[in-house]
């Protein structure tokens, strides 16, 4: 709907100055618009600028979820992913794609990080999980359900 007011709002604000919080959020209304490739370019800029390290993950965090999901890098997402976790180990979102990226390489693994997220985050189980997705998509079955059959194992 709004998206094309949003985007023209975007654009007008970075004509006149480009701000890293400016560019991160014209990056996710990208991505949200499906461009990632126009996504993409934009979290790179966040990347080269001066800004917090919280934007600086949340922009890698987004870039490996490009490349695991539009360019099947899940290996390249699994690094983006790794980086973020250096600077912040508790970082929920780079947890939860790391876990659906993960999955495809070494599904045991996957669901041992998982098992740590929802630990760590025990309202995770309520939210939309990528990984839980991954495993939903997969066998059909329910996000709790995959939950439950993690601590079986």
């Amino acid at each position: 709907g709004r998206y094309k007011e949003a985007r023209s709002e975007y654009k007008r604000a970075l004509s006149k100055e480009q701000r890293p919080r400016t560019i991160y959020n014209y990056a996710r209304l990208e991505h949200e618009c499906e461009l990632p490739g126009v996504a993409e370019g934009w979290y790179r800029k966040v990347l080269e600028m001066e800004c917090s390290l919280i934007l600086k993950c949340n922009a890698l965090v987004y870039l490996g979820l490009i490349y695991h999901e539009v360019y099947c890098k899940a290996k390249v997402a699994i690094s983006c992913y790794n980086q973020v976790l250096a600077q912040n180990p508790r970082h929920l979102q780079a947890l939860d794609f790391k876990c659906a990226a993960l999955h495809e390489s070494d599904p045991p693994a996957a669901a041992l990080l998982h098992m740590e997220l929802c630990e760590l985050d025990p309202s995770h189980k309520f939210r939309a999980c990528l990984y839980q997705d991954t495993l939903t998509n997969q066998d059909h079955i329910s996000h709790q359900e995959a939950i439950d059959l993690e601590y079986e194992a």
